[in-house]
C-alpha cells in the first residue's frame, strides 16, 4: 500500500510444506517491509522476515531500489540484489545476487537429523520476455558462489557443497 506520505507497506506470507515428505511439517513465515520513496527514482527498504523455528528466525531485507532511466533499475539489497535493464519494451535482462537460508525438518529417525538447513549464496543473469500485457517467459541461469549444508550429526554440523550450475524456465502472468 502506498500512501501519500512517501511511505507503503508490503505484507507477505509464503505458507508451506518444509520438511521430508514421509512426516509433512507444515510452516509459514511472514514478511513485513516498509518503503519509503525520496523521489519518483528512488526508495528505501526496511523490513525482515519471520520464520519459526527455522536455523535464522528473523531473516533481514534492507536496501534500496534505483531507477535513474526508463532503462535500467537498480535493486541493492539483502537478501537478494538485482539489477535490470530494458532496452526494449518487451524484453527485460537482468542479473542477480541472492542470500537463501532455507531450514527443513526431517523425520527424526537415527541417524538422520531433526533439522537441516541450506544456506547459499547464488549468482545469475537471465532475460524476460513480455509476449502480452498477461504473459511473460523468463529464462536464467546461475552458479552457487558458497553452498553449505549445516544438521546436527555426531562428526560435522556443516557440510561445504560444490558451485554448481542451475537454470530456470517460467511462464508468468502479472496482476
Amino acid at each position: 500500500w502506498r500512501f501519500t506520505n512517501g511511505f507503503s507497506w508490503e505484507l507477505r506470507g509464503a505458507p508451506g510444506i518444509y520438511s521430508d515428505p514421509s512426516a509433512p511439517v507444515f510452516s509459514g513465515t511472514g514478511t513485513l517491509n516498509m518503503h519509503y520513496t525520496l523521489s519518483e527514482s528512488f526508495c528505501f527498504i526496511l523490513g525482515a522476515t519471520y520464520r519459526p523455528e527455522w536455523d535464522m528466525e528473523i531473516f533481514p531485507n534492507i536496501g534500496f531500489i534505483w531507477q535513474p532511466s526508463d532503462h535500467i533499475r537498480l535493486h541493492v539489497a539483502l537478501p537478494e540484489s538485482r539489477i535490470d535493464l530494458f532496452p526494449r519494451h518487451i524484453i527485460n535482462v537482468f542479473a542477480t545476487l541472492t542470500w537463501d537460508n532455507t531450514t527443513y525438518w526431517l523425520d527424526n529417525e537415527e541417524p538422520l537429523p531433526d533439522v537441516v538447513t541450506f544456506d547459499a549464496l547464488r549468482a545469475s543473469v537471465g532475460a524476460t520476455l513480455t509476449l502480452f500485457d498477461d504473459l511473460e517467459l523468463t529464462a536464467e541461469v546461475g552458479t552457487h558462489l558458497q553452498h553449505e549444508l549445516t544438521a546436527e550429526v555426531k562428526d560435522a554440523d556443516t557440510i561445504e557443497l560444490d558451485e554448481t550450475t542451475f537454470i530456470r524456465a517460467s511462464i508468468g502472468n502479472r496482476f
